[in-house]
């Protein structure tokens, strides 16, 4: 009789773990079943909001569009009369240009024609200076060039016509590399002569400037092994001479113009404030050791 109690109440303890689990799943069901009601209500809701964002805002911009629309009818009329007005500024000050070039009787190009551009960089190269004074107020007078080219460049950006702009921007770049190949020239020049350019004492130190450029060349000819620094007061140069270097066959070439080609090509955003200033260290070309005629 015991054993047959103890059974009976193993199989309540069953029957009521059973229905609890049953009781258990079926809350979490209805539960989850209530969470998916309130998500997809949610959802409605979110989908509805942004659909009266997207009409209210649609309808803004069409209202605004209107309304610009509108604007630009009523100054059309403004608009045109100020563009022939910068039109005819701008013709005005052409023939002003191109009188005060005919009264000063300019020998330089004039950067609209690509026929005298083409003639004045061709007589430059054919015609090589050999006075550094002279190949520096070449210089000069390229960058004068080079800003009337620059003129014409925002002229042409201004009225939106872009192949004279290509056309004035490539002279500008040809005139530029003139101006490095004409120094450079004058500088090969001097350094194969540069014993004639030996002062008292057996120094060569040549220096000039215009408003463009300024050119300093040290040439190392004694190879004094005293020598400690370079010393330019013309152009507030000065600098250490290395050991190494002071008995070298070298020069040191000093150059500060006052454009910049170097912040268009840098990759930060640092930019050249005052000009450019390069010292170049160069090597001499062989000297003659014979006396008698000499071709260099």
């Amino acid at each position: 009789m015991a054993k047959g109690k103890g059974g009976g109440k193993a199989a309540k303890k069953a029957a009521e773990a059973e229905a609890a689990r049953l009781a258990a799943e079926e809350e979490c069901t209805k539960l989850d079943g209530e969470r998916q009601k309130l998500e997809g209500e949610e959802q409605a809701k979110y989908e509805a909001e942004k659909a009266e964002r997207q009409r209210v805002e649609a309808a803004r911009l069409a209202m605004e569009s209107e309304r610009l629309h509108q604007e630009n009818d009523s100054i059309a009329f403004f608009l045109g009369t100020r563009a022939n007005a910068l039109r005819a500024v701008h013709l005005k000050l052409k023939d002003d240009v191109e009188w005060r070039r005919y009264l000063a009787c300019c020998p330089r190009p004039d950067p609209r024609l690509e026929c005298q551009i083409n003639g004045y960089l061709n007589t430059l190269q054919e015609n090589p200076e050999t006075e550094l004074e002279f190949t520096l107020e070449h210089c000069d007078d390229n960058e004068l060039v080079i800003g009337e080219a620059q003129e014409l460049v925002l002229a042409a950006e201004h009225f939106g016509n872009g192949s004279k702009r290509e056309k004035h921007l490539e002279y500008l770049s040809k005139i530029r590399s003139l101006t490095a190949a004409q120094i450079d020239r004058i500088t090969a020049h001097i350094l194969q002569r540069a014993d004639e350019f030996q002062n008292a004492k057996g120094e060569v130190q040549v220096q000039a400037q215009v408003d463009a450029v300024k050119f300093g060349l040290w040439v190392n000819l004694a190879k004094n092994p005293r020598m400690k620094t370079i010393e330019i007061p013309e152009l507030n140069f000065i600098s250490e001479l290395p050991k190494s270097l002071a008995l070298a066959s070298i020069a040191v070439r000093m150059l500060h113009v006052y454009y910049d080609e170097l912040t268009a090509r840098a990759q930060n955003e640092f930019m050249a404030v005052g000009g450019v200033f390069a010292v170049d260290l160069l090597a001499l070309p062989p000297r003659r050791s014979k006396r008698g005629p000499f071709v260099r």
